[in-house]
């Protein structure tokens, strides 16, 4: 309760402390509330990707974030090599 998250964000805070050994990321198509919406500034028809990722510690669930974003205004994809490596880009 002590620490300090404006000299430490959160997320960074937990991987300094509590790091994960399994990531789940899921993606989902979905329309934003109308507080979304606005606050997001686009129309409430319009679909949105929300991004769900959750991370356990043996098997202890650690972190649960949701992330909302216009679709329109994001791409998602990525590229490996056949050893399994991530390409940079």
């Amino acid at each position: 309760l002590g620490q300090d998250f404006k000299a430490l964000q959160p997320s960074e805070y937990l991987v300094r402390t509590v790091p994960f050994d399994e990531i789940e990321h899921v993606v989902d198509a979905v329309l934003p509330t109308a507080e979304q919406a606005s606050r997001l500034h686009m129309e409430p028809a319009q679909p949105c990707l929300l991004l769900t990722r959750r991370t356990w510690t043996r098997g202890v669930p650690v972190t649960l974030v949701r992330c909302l974003h216009p679709a329109t205004r994001y791409h998602l994809g990525s590229r490996y090599r056949s050893d399994g490596n991530a390409v940079s880009t």
